[in-house]
């Protein structure tokens, strides 16, 4: 007799039978068929905070998954965690773990859980916090949905409601592939709380949280069951009498129990990691699990109208959503999951119809390249150059007024805030539009014309564009390469008093790459910070003398080809300018700086010319007798180059043996303020040196 390979089902008992399933079950219209199953999986997380890494190490830990993919805009401390992973592969399953800061590496994902989202701020109104979140997920869910357009997505971040409202807006995908952590981890506290009070464990316990996630949820007290057994019924039977006030102090402490862990903790990460994961599970692996999550609640439990996201029990399965459960509610807590889908739609913080919400979405936002274009077109009323006939000057001030507001636009952009980092693919939209035309150029010239805060946010916009990579490129180095004259633009700023320092600081971030270092390098501009650095403006030359160390140190190769061309006029310019300075910060900088170079190894030829010249010795000799100790223990840094120069001329020899009483006792005087048993060690072989020294016949 063959063998019926197919599993049973109610249908098997014939017309007679029950097909229970449409009772039980709600389906989801408009859904997509199950996908076939991949043999390899991939789950696609974003945002490797906390909950992002608790999430992705659960996962891992679990074995649901052969490759995780890890997505922030910290670069840093995005390869930091994949790595921390990576190194414990022996004690893990094998899978496959990469990270980027590009969307590319989630392709392919069957599963993509989003947990970033910006923090709410003293004060702020959660409708602004839902506006600034909005705005990340516009950067975060269209490159992750084009990734992977298959996947289904699990939106962790707060508020989840409202925001898996959003991630389906910007995805376009079919409701039952976006879903929210929702009540998840509510209603596993609300079994741990429940399990305590009647001393079982947590598995035996069936309940749930529904609707909004956080302080407004509604606690399902009616179809709660411990082994089976509905327990407010089976009390009711027994006569055994139970007080309202119990329930609601459990369903209280649910609500307060994050607030507990982030008080003690500081923020709240392996229960919501353990909840995910057991979300990914179900999917994953078809288990057709009911679970309390954020679904689109329109036609369940009669919420009618609107597009309201709200946490309900549904059956979870290898497509996402397959049907929100039956579960019985009594009336009264029918009525309080009306009032709070009616709370959530007035308050803008769920997915609901009010004015607030459609404004969200209403109109087009501006893209990073709509700002660029919008501020290089302003940027020619705050060119006082230009004429315009027909402008009145108040809205000319106007103009200039939304110009500051587009620059503040674009530094946010570029650096983030407190609560939201930098989104890469936003940041390189704006550079790579930035550079096209002349906007860098219109900039710099109207930089005088705007006031002090939008200058400040322009300063810190160009220098932050000298960053930026696209495509694994500087392209803000390609752009000055071909407009460098530029650099003699800012070169020269440092003589505006009032924009010195705001030039500086954009000229400081473009000696970054190296082709402008040397243009700088290379012409008549490096002769002028003998000059800055000496300026009376305090603030201005140490502006100056920071550029100029930078100017020095930073490309190696490029700083010791300069100095081998021009060391005579370099360094004669050098030490009578600065060295010999009767300015005391201009020495104790400029000795400092001489001891960097001279002890850079790419210098190396420099030094040894340096070193063996009676004239440099002198002014050496003459900083170690300042009174200063600071100029004092810099200058030892670089007269031990001489004692210690191995094949040093005679009359460098001969001075120093001259010296020699002289130079012991200023020696012995010289003791840094802490400890430094390496300036001791130093001390003392250059005094051994001197000791040993020997008068020669001069060549």
């Amino acid at each position: 007799m063959e063998k019926n390979a197919s599993t049973s089902s109610l249908k098997d008992l014939g017309p007679s039978g029950l097909d229970l399933t449409s009772a039980f079950f709600k389906p989801i219209h408009n859904s997509d068929p199950p996908l076939p199953s991949n043999r390899r999986t991939k789950v696609s997380v974003v945002g490797v905070g906390n909950v992002g890494m608790a999430i992705a190490q659960t996962i891992l830990t679990q074995d649901l998954a052969d490759e995780i993919a890890l997505v922030d805009a910290k670069p840093d401390k995005l390869r930091g965690e994949m790595l921390d992973l990576q190194h414990a592969a022996a004690f893990l399953p094998r899978t496959k773990i990469t990270a980027s800061v590009d969307y590319e590496v989630t392709a392919g994902s069957d599963l993509c859980i989003v947990t970033a989202g910006a923090r709410q701020n003293p004060g702020e109104s959660r409708l602004n916090l839902l506006q600034r979140n909005v705005a990340l997920f516009r950067h975060i869910i269209p490159p992750l949905a084009k990734a992977s357009p298959d996947s289904i997505l699990i939106i962790v971040s707060n508020p989840v409601d409202v925001l898996t409202y959003v991630a389906w807006k910007l995805s376009g995908f079919p409701v039952n592939r976006v879903l929210g952590s929702g009540t998840n981890l509510d209603s596993s506290r609300f079994r741990f709380l429940i399990a305590d009070h009647l001393d079982v464990n947590a598995q035996d316990v069936q309940a749930y949280i529904v609707g909004e996630h956080g302080d407004s949820s509604v606690a399902l007290w009616s179809s709660i069951s411990v082994g089976g057994i509905p327990v407010l019924s089976f009390l009711e039977k027994q006569q055994i009498a139970y007080e309202k006030q119990t329930l609601e102090d459990i369903h209280q402490a649910v609500v307060g129990s994050a607030y507990e862990v982030i008080g003690l903790k500081g923020y709240t990460s392996w229960a919501i990691g353990y909840s995910v994961a057991n979300l990914a599970r179900t999917i994953l692996r078809d288990q057709r699990k009911i679970h309390p999550v954020t679904v689109l609640a329109r036609g369940f439990y009669g919420v009618d109208g609107g597009d309201v996201f709200l946490s309900l029990p549904a059956l979870l399965g290898r497509n996402g959503v397959v049907a929100v459960t039956n579960v019985h509610m009594t009336d009264e807590e029918s009525e309080k999951l009306q009032n709070r889908r009616v709370l959530a739609s007035a308050s803008g913080c769920s997915g609901g119809d009010s004015a607030d919400m459609r404004g969200l979405f209403k109109s087009k936002p501006r893209t990073p390249v709509d700002i660029v274009r919008q501020t290089r077109d302003l940027l020619l009323y705050a060119d006082r150059s230009n004429s315009f006939p027909d402008l009145r000057e108040s809205k000319r001030e106007e103009k200039l007024v939304e110009l500051s507001k587009s620059i503040r636009d674009l530094k946010l952009i570029l650096y983030g805030n407190s609560e939201a980092e930098p989104v890469s693919e936003a940041c390189a939209q704006l550079t790579q539009e930035f550079f096209k035309a002349d906007t860098l150029r219109r900039l710099l010239t109207s930089l005088p014309n705007l006031n002090l805060e939008a200058r400040k946010d322009a300063t810190q916009v160009v220098a932050n564009l000298q960053r930026q990579q696209v495509n694994s490129r500087l392209i803000a180095a390609d752009y000055l390469e071909s407009n460098i004259d530029l650099m003699d633009f800012l070169v020269d700023g440092f003589e505006n008093t009032d924009m010195a320092l705001h030039y500086g600081t954009m000229f400081r971030e473009c000696i970054r790459h190296q082709i402008v270092a040397k243009y700088v390098l290379d012409s008549q501009h490096v002769k002028k910070f003998f000059y800055y650095i000496q300026l009376p403006n305090f603030d201005i030359a140490a502006d100056a003398a920071a550029t100029f160390k930078e100017l020095l140190t930073r490309h190696k190769s490029t700083v010791a080809e300069f100095l081998i061309k021009n060391e005579d006029w370099f360094f004669a310019d050098y030490n009578s300018k600065l060295l010999e300075s009767t300015n005391y910060i201009t020495r104790r900088q400029a000795i400092k700086l001489l001891g960097d170079i001279l002890l850079d190894r790419s210098n190396s030829a420099v030094m040894t010319k340096y070193v063996s010249s009676m004239d440099n010795l002198r002014i050496l000799m003459n900083l170690l007798r300042e009174s200063s100790k600071t100029i004092q223990i810099e200058a030892f840094h670089v007269f031990k180059l001489f004692v210690a120069n191995q094949n040093k001329p005679s009359d460098i020899a001969n001075i120093l043996v001259a010296n020699r009483n002289k130079l012991l006792r200023l020696l012995a005087d010289i003791k840094p303020d802490k400890e430094d048993e390496r300036f001791e060690a130093d001390k003392a072989q250059v005094v051994r040196e001197i000791a040993n020294l020997k008068l020669r016949e001069l060549a």
